[in-house]
């Protein structure tokens, strides 16, 4: 009896042991967003948790989403650390590292970091920007802060906890994707916490911090809540609701009904704009949360448009690659990450569906549908047809001058492959239902290793011919027939690459074409 009660004693301590250890594990962030000093703000990391003489501190020099090199490292400066004996020794091993070591476990590291721009329309710096994973700090007014561009980690303690301690003025109120919770309330400065289980969750939260303009609305399952930001003073939650709302309410249907999130956030950055005709904006998804950054001037139609466009791109990221991706996207190196093939699928798709929704939905008329493919059509003719969209996702780090044709060459694959398999299933596949199979197959944490996913399509859809199709089509890069395909449904494409429907329609390609749009 004692041995058994001595055995559940040491199950009991074992078990207690691994909780505080993991708790012990967390990693903390403070800023104070009060104290701005020429565009920079102060961050301290405390890792005493992690218990290591030597570590390796780093920036991001990619984000996901972003398939170039934003080497955020080079926005820190006076960096300084803190062991248990004392201070620590701080060594810079590239643009994005340092390397940091005491005669005692490393209890915090200090440094500051500039914001990566002030106005979201200025000259392009030698090194690309891209607001949407940058951050801009304007005192006392708005802090639009992206974890990669502010907060770093430490190296092999990605997949630690995180918190976040976050002052700011009493009268402006952080919203994220990540619940932020008051701990402290005073009359000028609250204190505001917000967790994240790891550091990629943290990235794919940003946080926009200005006084309170926000609103919020439910689809079936699906909260949403909309947070925005004007420079010129304009409150617009209210006016992106009224655009968003039943943009959310089509993509719902369009999906079936049921969403594979239960709350999601849209933030929106605002700046007016002197010149009426010109505009300027900027998008990022992220798994709960998309960021939109705009310059527009004072014109309610077009702030409505470009806020549309954006949401309806963005906000399908939550199928692929949130629910759909290959194992290099999970495990994603900030450092050097590896490549995935399947942009043609995170992108392509995506951009695709954006387009059918519109049509399926009749949120566009017919002659816009026609516009908005031919438009990808002339698109796709302007980028080098000698690289294929397998070839164009290994590169698209170093081949950005490609990289756009993801939104052309992408969606018109995947129109044919809609059609492919509507045609050679009779109607029971589409690619609505093909996302949501390889999804319920590779289930909601698991990932496809990047040369499986043909054959998984090929297999789950039970048309073996697909796996060569997708290989014709994505890795041999043979002309797209997408004449061949238009035919199916009734439509043609004319010498000025404009897609026209034909005069009269057999009764087979009225019938695909109902099936295609429904």
């Amino acid at each position: 009896m004692m041995k058994y009660f001595l055995k559940a004693l040491l199950l009991l301590l074992f078990g207690c042991n691994v909780t505080l250890m993991v708790q012990a594990q967390t990693i903390s962030y403070h800023t104070n967003l009060n104290k701005v000093v020429a565009d920079q703000l102060e961050v301290t990391v405390n890792v005493e948790a992690l218990g290591r003489n030597e570590l390796t501190f780093a920036m991001p020099a990619m984000v996901p989403g972003i398939y170039a090199k934003l080497d955020f490292g080079r926005l820190v400066s006076g960096i300084s650390a803190q062991s248990q004996a004392g201070p620590a020794e701080v060594t810079k091993t590239s643009t994005n590292t340092w390397q940091i070591r005491g005669w005692a476990p490393i209890k915090s590291i200090s440094y500051w970091v500039d914001d990566s721009w002030d106005d979201c329309r200025q000259v392009e710096q030698p090194t690309p920007i891209y607001r949407s994973a940058g951050s801009c700090f304007i005192a006392d007014s708005v802090f639009l802060i992206n974890a990669n561009a502010v907060f770093g980690y430490v190296v092999g303690a990605e997949k630690s906890p995180l918190v976040l301690n976050l002052t700011a003025p009493t009268k402006m109120l952080p919203v994220s994707g990540l619940v932020a919770k008051a701990t402290i309330v005073g009359k000028a400065l609250t204190t505001w916490q917000l967790k994240a289980p790891n550091y990629r969750t943290f990235v794919d939260n940003p946080i926009l911090v200005a006084a309170p303009d926000t609103t919020s609305f439910q689809v079936g399952n699906l909260r949403v809540m909309i947070a925005g930001y004007s420079r010129g003073g304009l409150k617009s939650a209210a006016t992106l609701a009224s655009v968003i709302e039943p943009l959310v309410q089509a993509q719902a249907r369009y999906l079936g009904g049921k969403l594979p999130v239960d709350r999601y956030t849209f933030l929106n950055y605002h700046e007016l704009h002197r010149d009426t005709n010109e505009y300027y904006y900027d998008g990022l998804e992220h798994g709960q949360s998309t960021l939109i950054i705009n310059k527009i001037a004072n014109r309610p139609s077009v702030i409505k448009r470009q806020a549309f466009a954006v949401a309806n791109h963005e906000f399908y990221h939550i199928l692929m690659p949130l629910n759909l991706h290959s194992r290099s996207i999970e495990d994603y190196d900030f450092l050097n990450p590896a490549p995935s093939a399947h942009l043609w699928l995170y992108e392509g798709m995506t951009e695709y569906f954006t387009w059918h929704t519109r049509l399926s939905q009749h949120l566009d008329t017919p002659t816009q549908s026609l516009e908005g493919l031919s438009s990808y059509i002339r698109q796709a003719s302007q980028f080098d047809s000698t690289q294929s969209l397998w070839q164009m996702s290994l590169k698209a780090s170093t081949r950005q001058d490609q990289y756009m044709n993801f939104y052309a060459k992408g969606p018109l694959l995947c129109l044919m492959l809609d059609l492919e398999l509507i045609k050679s299933s009779n109607g029971l596949w589409n690619n609505r239902k093909l996302v949501a199979a390889l999804t319920k197959h590779f289930g909601p944490t698991g990932t496809f290793e990047e040369d499986e996913l043909f054959s998984t399509i090929a297999q789950i859809t039970k048309l073996p011919h697909l796996r060569q199709w997708l290989t014709d089509y994505i890795v041999d890069n043979k002309p797209l027939p997408l004449q061949r395909y238009l035919s199916l449904v009734g439509m043609e494409i004319k010498a000025n690459q404009t897609v026209v429907v034909v005069a009269e329609a057999g009764a087979e390609q009225v019938r695909l074409y109902g099936v295609w749009v429904k």
